[in-house]
């Protein structure tokens, strides 16, 4: 009997212990994850960055991308060039985030972007190969961060896929799971200086492979879709840019379509001049030299753009001819 109670106390001790770890790792990320993580710092302000971006004079570019604008655009380059570069005053604001494809660019959208007052004039999304298309790729992690409960459904029904249901359940309902990788990749940062670069290139050698090299896929275009309908409906022009990457790629014909329905825009730049092999870090990502190269262009590419679409800084937009 002492033996019983003795093994009952024990066990009880267990649980309040895994009750206490439990608790303190459930609140440690809504109260210090933002100076845990980087892509939760940006999560953590995106209302705010993306109001202040928008809120502007000046006419408002706001990109929305991942690791291809991260390490594409060399914002000095951008800075540099405003206003006298674009013709008129630009206000650039960037969203990006490692991994993000299409369908997290559309959740971003939906809940950073459509409930801003002030809408951007303009919306830039880089892509490259298939990076527009609904089966792209998820990050469940990040992906709970730009859901609510309207959102579950559709996640669960349409983006997640039956392998990765009880994932993106937990990842949901609870924080310290959610945000398991970022530990690990907090503390790999700090033991190998090369970790997150060697983390970067894996995660570009499997992508998913250009619409072009599989028959038998049937890639959709629904949240690009989707999101185009949207910036119709409030009166932003939307600018799909074709990024440079190492390998040829063809941009999809249904992606062609979609831009065309909505009076939409492709900036085509993927066989931007001077970007040999020597300015790419992998076989997707430019260099810093690369970067430099790239916004040089794109500088000149956008100011064209804005001039032909005859848009300028005032908050109106201008009738297109």
């Amino acid at each position: 009997m002492n033996s019983s109670t003795s093994s009952f106390r024990t066990e009880l001790r267990v649980l309040a212990v895994v009750l206490v770890a439990w608790t303190a790792a459930e609140s440690f990320f809504p109260l210090m994850g933002t100076r845990f993580s980087r892509d939760l710092r940006e999560i953590g302000g995106l209302h705010r960055k993306v109001r202040q971006g928008c809120a502007t004079e000046d006419l408002s570019a706001l990109v929305l991308g991942n690791s291809l604008s991260l390490h594409g655009f060399d914002r000095a380059v951008i800075q540099a060039a405003a206003p006298a570069g674009f013709g008129v005053p630009v206000k650039f604001t960037f969203v990006a985030f490692e991994g993000a494809f299409m369908t997290e660019t559309f959740r971003i959208y939906k809940h950073y972007v459509e409930p801003t007052p002030e809408p951007p004039k303009v919306l830039i999304v880089p892509f490259a190969q298939t990076g527009l298309a609904d089966q792209s790729g998820v990050e469940i992690e990040r992906m709970v961060y730009h859901c609510d409960w309207s959102d579950v459904h559709e996640v669960l029904k349409d983006e997640v896929g039956l392998g990765q249901l009880c994932e993106f359940l937990h990842c949901y309902l609870s924080q310290a799971f959610a945000n398991r990788f970022r530990v690990r990749q907090f503390v790999f940062e700090r033991l190998l200086p090369d970790y997150r670069e060697s983390e970067i290139r894996l995660r570009s050698a499997n992508r998913p492979p250009a619409a072009g090299s599989s028959a038998k896929r049937a890639w959709t275009y629904d949240k690009l879709d989707r999101m185009l309908d949207l910036c119709s409906r409030r009166g932003i022009r939307v600018a799909i840019l074709a990024m440079p990457i190492q390998s040829h790629y063809d941009v999809p014909p249904q992606v062609l379509d979609i831009i065309a329905r909505y009076d939409m825009d492709l900036l085509d730049m993927r066989d931007t001049p001077g970007l040999d092999a020597g300015k790419f870090s992998d076989a997707t990502h430019l260099n810093p030299a690369g970067a430099e190269v790239f916004s040089a262009i794109f500088v000149d590419r956008f100011a064209r753009y804005l001039a032909a679409r005859k848009l300028n800084g005032k908050r109106n937009l201008a009738t297109v001819q």
